[in-house]
């Protein structure tokens, strides 16, 4: 082995540990203090979907919808596998309207749930669902299932937020 040889080897390992501290440092150290999934979530998250008939009506539709108010709408049409994706933020005049209406006591009140006796999607009708996560905990409001009043401001406010999905191009 030539003396140029081993300067080789030697530079190779120097950069190389170098390499390795930097990755270890920015990749594992840092681990240590980013936010997880969960923290993301807890303060306030609406997840919504409609089911029942509307497979048949052109697809049934889901989003979810974060506290600083961007969505990710998923839209299933009815051809096999043909999902189609959407992601933005929706109005702030919107976001602090269902921060003012969606509060724990109405919240807790439409989440109660009910004996389903007049489900839309028994009529072959469509029906709707929203998990709304506010300070930690979560509420569904359903409309087959829980004991949703249509005249409240919060429904009004979830009706207003499907509404704007459904005219997104």
């Amino acid at each position: 082995m030539t003396r140029q040889d081993g300067m080789s080897l030697l530079i190779t390992f120097v950069i190389g540990l170098v390499a390795g501290g930097y990755f270890y440092v920015t990749g594992f150290s840092f681990k240590t203090f980013g936010i997880t999934t969960q923290d993301t979530y807890e303060d306030f998250a609406i997840v919504g979907e409609s089911y029942g008939n509307c497979d048949s009506e052109g697809g049934c539709s889901s989003f979810q919808l974060l506290a600083d108010g961007s969505f990710r709408l998923l839209h299933n049409s009815q051809d096999v596998g043909n999902e189609l994706v959407k992601e933005g933020n929706i109005t702030r005049s919107l976001r602090k309207e269902l921060e003012r209406n969606l509060t724990i006591p109405v919240l807790e009140e439409q989440s109660e749930k009910v004996r389903a006796s007049n489900c839309a999607s028994d009529a072959q009708a469509v029906d709707y669902s929203f998990n709304v996560t506010l300070d930690g905990k979560d509420y569904l409001l359903d409309t087959c299932k829980t004991a949703v009043i249509y005249e409240s401001k919060a429904w009004t406010s979830l009706a207003k937020l499907w509404n704007y999905f459904e005219t997104l191009e």
